[in-house]
């Protein structure tokens, strides 16, 4: 049997293959591509191959920290440096729409705040996050709407003021909702 199609839009257009490549990207977690190669040289390389210019790329750099892990391989980093890495590169791509799974998982909660205002900067850019976040707190610190999945099943879509009127509490907690809508 043939996998059903699944259909994307975005702002109501429906998007083709070509068209979703175009616009979409996809940071996967505890996928750690390129483990031979060096960190300078992924993001070279994703800076060239996405035309994005040499000022770009030092930027990132230094929002993310990476200057002392540029001459390391993939695979001699930490999982808190390769989900910096990993960060560098989704914020290098072109498509106006990023989805990044666990966009977290990995760093202290020093971290997490430096990684949200970092985030919310990148918002800011005419960017559009997509996050998969399973600690609904963080979640309810960075994102504007959320979509909420239970066994697979949506439960409930929009911003906490909507989520909130849903279940009936005015000042319930993301997982405060979640859980009254199981």
């Amino acid at each position: 049997d043939a996998l059903p199609i699944c259909s994307v839009s975005l702002n109501g257009q429906a998007l083709d293959m070509k068209q979703r490549s175009k616009t979409l990207f996809y940071l996967p977690d505890r996928i750690v591509p390129y483990q031979n190669h060096r960190v300078d040289y992924l993001l070279c390389f994703f800076a060239d191959a996405y035309g994005v210019g040499m000022d770009k790329k030092q930027e990132i750099i230094e929002l993310l920290s990476l200057q002392d892990s540029l001459e390391k391989e993939m695979r001699e980093l930490s999982k808190g440096w390769v989900k910096r890495v990993m960060l560098a590169l989704g914020m290098l791509v072109p498509q106006s729409v990023v989805m990044m799974d666990e966009p977290f998982d990995g760093f202290d909660f020093r971290q997490i705040q430096e990684v949200m205002h970092l985030l919310k900067l990148y918002v800011k850019s005419a960017k559009t996050l997509i996050l998969s976040i399973h600690q609904l707190g963080d979640a309810q610190k960075i994102c504007d709407k959320y979509l909420l999945i239970n066994a697979g099943q949506t439960c409930a879509f929009g911003s906490i003021e909507e989520l909130r009127a849903i279940v009936g509490v005015a000042d319930a907690t993301l997982e405060e909702v979640f859980l009254a809508l199981l």
